[in-house]
């Protein structure tokens, strides 16, 4: 059974460009390769337990990849450890 429940993918596909979009701020991932991404919705979407976790990731399986990204205009600290929530919560996968 997996950690990420079908309804938090929003793609999984090959795309020239893959954009994770919150608040105004944006993160745009050029796939000039043409590798198949998976792009998952984590915040308020992977059941947290009371912690925080990162916006998205996007995964790249075919070079074993995981991008996982947190849109913030400031507190990088706080961005780390949200990151650092969400890698602990799917280590197992």
């Amino acid at each position: 059974m997996s950690l990420i429940p079908n309804e938090c993918v929003e793609f999984e596909e090959k795309r020239k460009i893959c954009i994770a979009f919150e608040k105004g701020k944006m993160f745009k991932l050029n796939n000039n390769s043409n590798y198949k991404i998976k792009k998952v919705k984590i915040d308020n979407c992977i059941p947290n337990n009371g912690e925080k976790r990162c916006d998205y990731l996007m995964e790249i399986k075919s070079v074993n990849k995981v991008i996982f990204i947190e849109l913030k205009g400031g507190d990088l600290a706080h961005a780390l450890k949200q990151i650092y929530n969400t890698i602990l919560y799917l280590k197992p996968e």
